[in-house]
């Protein structure tokens, strides 16, 4: 293999997983595609290359005897059409989930390339910049053979060394950013970073206990004054880091990347459930004037049941947050930012409140992509429901679950579909 001064090979450089109106192939598909970039000093021949959507089947697709120039681009459709003809359109014998899958280029029983599974948006890319690195961001604009490019206004990308998901403590995070003239900064309270957030060592990180964010939640006054109570005992609590870069001047230059982490070793995490990771500037739902989840300024104890800020309603009372969503556990199948705000009515009262999630374009994404019912045929959704144990009238946990899931049975009526999940606000605990 040949090497360019950059230390840039053949690489998978971009990939769209969900094309649905953005580039046809030539039956006039909306097929997915990988693209595969030479980013070396030399011509190279294909003929021994594989590309693979299973890491134990690195020969499920062969390329024809083929060669891509130097700093040049090739362009694969993953359509499982199984076309591997020199000089002719390619397709792949399979496809990419929508939801992320690994993909793999292989020569001789030896992997040269690997690229993440990712949830990509629809008609949207992920993708390396520059091209050829291990540098990975989203592209609002894909370029399909052709170089990789940032959108208007952003002048940096960042990586994070280690998925979201479980880690152990001797687990190193590092960050890397593509113009190391910028300075990434952190939280790990659940807030955007600013200019003025803390420095990421270039030593990076270890994802111990000392992450895990000071600012406590649960001991803010969430509820009625008569029920108010704090939680007693130790709570299992999971890692969040955000980061970005900036300037000198104080100006931010790269768009914000989130992770969610969970340490079993520093914190009792529960197993057996989806876990769903929001992250949120704390003052969002704490600031006397404008939080979600306090008495605040419309609070009256005059009318205690009609009254506070977690009683307002309207576009006014919602918050932008990043959210995480975790299938088996730790497996990450919905990453992206979304709008919050409070759901129902008696339900605002209690510390565990009822949230509403809305996707909107604003945010990035219209629609939270994901199979998350079974029991429905389309995996598309405009918003979800978060429902706490108290949101019934009787106060009865799982009611509303049980009762749903017998509807469903063969009764030919209407009903929600629900599971449990496991909810994580700003890194804390906060029930099922």
């Amino acid at each position: 293999m040949h090497y360019n001064s950059d230390g840039q090979a053949l690489v998978i450089n971009e990939v769209m997983s969900d094309n649905s109106s953005f580039l046809l192939d030539e039956d006039g598909d909306y097929s997915d595609w990988i693209e595969i970039y030479n980013g070396t000093n030399q011509i190279i021949n294909l003929q021994d290359y594989y590309l693979t959507d299973d890491g134990d089947n690195l020969t499920k697709w062969k390329f024809p005897f083929i060669s891509i120039e130097p700093d040049s681009f090739l362009l694969i459709y993953a359509s499982d059409k199984d076309r591997s003809i020199a000089d002719k359109e390619l397709h792949t014998n399979f496809r990419i989930k929508s939801s992320g899958e690994d993909l793999f280029l292989s020569s001789n029983g030896s992997i040269i390339s690997s690229f993440p599974s990712t949830d990509i948006r629809n008609n949207r890319s992920f993708g390396a910049y520059p091209d050829g690195s291990q540098l990975y961001t989203l592209f609002e604009n894909p370029t399909p053979g052709a170089s990789n490019s940032l959108p208007t206004g952003v002048a940096d990308v960042l990586s994070f060394s280690i998925r979201g998901g479980e880690v152990i403590s001797t687990d190193r995070l590092s960050i890397l950013n593509s113009n190391t003239a910028y300075q990434i900064r952190y939280t790990i309270d659940g807030s955007e970073p600013t200019a003025t957030s803390a420095v990421f060592p270039s030593q990076g990180l270890f994802l111990d206990s000392s992450l895990l964010s000071a600012t406590k939640l649960n001991q803010v006054q969430m509820s009625l004054p008569a029920s108010y109570h704090v939680p007693v005992g130790n709570q299992p609590q999971a890692i969040v880091i955000r980061a970005a870069t900036f300037d000198t001047g104080g100006v931010q230059k790269s768009a914000t990347i989130s992770n969610s982490y969970f340490n079993g070793q520093i914190s009792s995490i529960p197993k057996g459930l989806p876990n769903l990771s929001i992250m949120i500037d704390p003052t969002d739902l704490t600031d006397h004037d404008s939080g979600l989840f306090v008495l605040g300024q419309f609070w009256d104890a005059g009318l205690p049941f009609k009254s506070g800020n977690f009683f307002q309603k309207g576009i006014a009372w919602e918050r932008p947050i990043h959210l995480e969503y975790f299938e088996n556990g730790f497996d990450s199948k919905i990453k992206q930012d979304a709008g919050l705000r409070l759901h129902g009515y008696s339900s605002r009262t209690p510390p565990q409140k009822a949230l509403r999630l809305y996707a909107r374009s604003s945010y990035g994404d219209n629609d939270f992509d994901h199979d998350l019912f079974s029991d429905r045929s389309y995996d598309s959704y405009r918003r979800l429901t978060l429902k706490p144990f108290m949101a019934t009238w009787g106060q009865y946990g799982a009611a509303d679950h049980l009762f749903s899931s017998l509807a469903k049975r063969g009764f030919n009526v209407d009903y929600l579909s629900s599971r449990p999940v496991t909810l994580y606000i700003n890194v804390e605990y906060w029930g099922i």
